[in-house]
């Protein structure tokens, strides 16, 4: 109706207001349809398209949807009328819903959500058929990259974590890392402070294996050496009460054979995460020869818990993600194949 384009940048606004009214209370309003208005593109109309279309390019990665919806407004602005942009906004959308990323999307979308629908063979243990244990509290085994992004993930959706490391410094160095992580994610606006505290509370740092008595679920993720994780293992064992799963975050090394260590094989699994842990979506959940239903189905139910996508897979050197990705590199680096070592690894990336 006209009434906003009226409205002062300052002063009175009763005033004003009161103007507006007086001199069309007697007349009647001429509605104006937005769609008819003429589109006076603002002087700073291209510097505000430029900057979102770099914004975009950095954050989008390679996504066609986010620049076409950048296109379909610039098309709004820029176009002689409504119908114009209009038409220019369903060209676009037409070109996504055909395109090969809009097939390819529809297929993970689907594919994560089939994934967790697991079964064993044979058809009769499933998703459906088989219980998880509660987890409620968590013990991880490292403070290294993998076993701080490990305890973030815990500690992130409130569930608290006995971090258990050798030496102080170690220990120290660990918890520096997740404090920076977390004074990170409260000056970028993605958590509030009191948040940020609360769950760092839920930290327990320690150098006392005891401490891991009472937790429903321990991930060791220490380096990739068998001796010391049936060590490790060996050593939960006797410490963990019976009910406690005992899991490793190995990327490629037998499930069975460090389930070994334990007098528990059926609550022993391997749950590979992928770095950085805290942030990489895929978690790859092992069942070993003796790895029971009610383990397997506890370990999925973790993962989703902690906004993962867990995808259960057999014990076989490499599972599956470093499985392709030994064979992946192997073509790579063919001499007939031979690419520069940054193409390399970017293409794994």
């Amino acid at each position: 109706m006209g009434i906003l384009d009226q409205a002062p940048i300052s002063g009175n606004f009763i005033t004003k207001a009161l103007e507006i009214a007086r001199s069309v209370a007697s007349k009647p309003v001429a509605v104006r349809r937005v769609s008819n208005m003429p589109v006076k593109e603002a002087d700073f109309a291209n510097v505000i398209i430029e900057e979102a279309r770099k914004r975009i390019m950095k954050r989008a990665r390679g996504a066609v949807a986010p620049l076409s919806c950048l296109r379909a407004i610039e098309a709004s602005m820029k176009s002689p009328t409504y119908m114009d942009g209009v038409k220019r906004e369903m060209e676009l959308g037409h070109e996504l819903m055909t395109g090969a990323q809009s097939s390819a999307m529809q297929y993970a979308f689907f594919a994560e959500r089939t994934a967790q629908k697991w079964e064993l063979p044979g058809g009769k243990i499933t998703y459906k058929s088989t219980k998880p244990l509660p987890i409620n509290t968590m013990g991880v085994i490292g403070c290294g990259t993998m076993g701080t992004g490990i305890t973030i993930s815990c500690i992130s959706v409130n569930i608290p974590v006995t971090l258990i490391e050798v030496n102080q410094q170690l220990l120290d160095r660990g918890m520096a890392f997740i404090k920076r992580v977390y004074e990170r994610n409260v000056k970028q606006g993605r958590i509030s402070l009191a948040m940020a505290q609360k769950q760092m509370s839920l930290v327990n740092p320690t150098l006392d294996y005891g401490q891991l008595a009472n937790v429903d679920c321990v991930i060791e993720a220490i380096f990739e050496n068998m001796k010391l994780k049936k060590e490790i293992f060996k050593k939960l064992n006797a410490v963990c009460k019976p009910s406690a799963l005992l899991c490793s975050n190995t990327s490629s090394l037998n499930i069975d054979e460090i389930a070994s260590a334990t007098t528990r094989p059926d609550k022993v699994a391997g749950t590979h995460f992928f770095s950085p842990a805290h942030i990489m979506k895929l978690l790859e959940n092992i069942r070993g020869k003796y790895t029971s239903p009610e383990t397997i189905a506890t370990v999925m139910t973790l993962g989703k818990t902690i906004n993962k996508v867990p995808v259960l897979v057999g014990n076989c050197h490499g599972f599956v993600g470093n499985r392709m990705m030994f064979h992946y590199t192997a073509q790579v680096s063919k001499p007939e194949h031979k690419l520069p070592w940054f193409l390399v690894i970017f293409c794994i990336i």
